[in-house]
């Protein structure tokens, strides 16, 4: 029997914490992203923003003894592909006062991007953490993000927390994945 565990959330942004500071050698490589995009399947340089966040959902489901509902993909657009076919699984977020720490947040590189991710098909974009709830009507919010720098681009050096507004148009939504307890699974 499974069931949600409490705190998850938590133990998300705890484990984003960490991941703060960690840098990318060369372009989107080097033995800390090889290590996120082996876990999500990717084995040669490739954005990893998307397996920043999958990994991290997926450690902190492990610190609490469970497993994640997350799919291991590296694809925002297949995450929220995913999250529309499972709602059991994901809820998917539209509005800015639902975001919560801990969601995924998903934008496409474009608005017309975005459009085209919203409607379950695939484009580029970048993806997200939320560390913090949305703080006014535009969504501002703390972000854990890999993949970026301080100027705010998607295709970046390091793991960084940046302030994003839920109300970006390319912003197509966030996702809350849940921790699932499951017997045998251990800390």
């Amino acid at each position: 029997m499974t069931s949600a565990l409490a705190g998850y959330d938590t133990a998300i942004v705890h484990t984003a914490i960490e991941y703060l500071g960690k840098r990318e050698v060369g372009n989107n490589s080097g033995p800390f992203v090889d290590r996120l995009l082996r876990y999500v399947g990717i084995y040669r340089p490739a954005p990893w923003c998307t397996a920043a966040a999958v990994t991290i959902l997926h450690e902190a489901a492990q610190h609490l003894g469970g497993v994640s509902t997350c799919p291991r993909v590296a694809s925002g657009a297949k995450l929220w592909r995913w999250a529309m076919r499972n709602p059991a699984k994901a809820e998917r977020i539209r509005h800015a006062e639902d975001l919560r720490p801990g969601d995924v947040v998903i934008m496409g590189s474009t608005v017309a991007k975005a459009d085209r991710i919203r409607r379950g098909r695939l484009a580029s974009g970048h993806t997200w953490i939320a560390g913090s709830s949305a703080t006014d009507k535009d969504g501002y919010h703390v972000s854990f993000e890999g993949n970026t720098n301080l100027g705010g681009s998607r295709d970046g050096q390091g793991f960084l927390s940046r302030t994003r507004t839920f109300a970006d148009p390319r912003v197509v939504g966030g996702i809350r994945f849940q921790a699932l307890y499951v017997p045998g699974v251990s800390r």
